[in-house]
C-alpha cells in the first residue's frame, strides 16, 4: 500500500511539472513519508530520510513542494 501510494504521489508530482533535480532521493523520501501519513503508518522523518540516504531537511522541503500540488 505504501509503495503504491508513494508511486502515485510521485506520478502526480511529475505530471504537475515538478522536476526531481540532482537528488531524486529527497522526492522519493517525501513521497514515502506522505504515503505513510496517508495510510496511518507510524514512520518518522528521521527513519525515512536515513533509509533514503538524504537529510530530514531535504525530505521536508520536497514534502512541502509536493503538498502544494496535491
Amino acid at each position: 500500500l505504501i509503495l503504491r501510494s508513494s508511486y502515485n504521489i510521485l506520478h502526480k508530482s511529475k505530471k504537475a511539472g515538478i522536476r526531481f533535480g540532482k537528488n531524486p532521493n529527497g522526492f522519493a523520501a517525501a513521497a514515502v513519508y506522505l504515503a505513510c501519513k496517508e495510510k496511518d503508518a507510524k514512520r518518522t522523518q528521521k527513519e525515512i530520510s536515513q533509509l533514503a540516504e538524504t537529510s530530514e531537511l531535504s525530505l521536508r522541503q520536497r514534502r512541502d513542494e509536493i503538498q502544494k500540488i496535491l
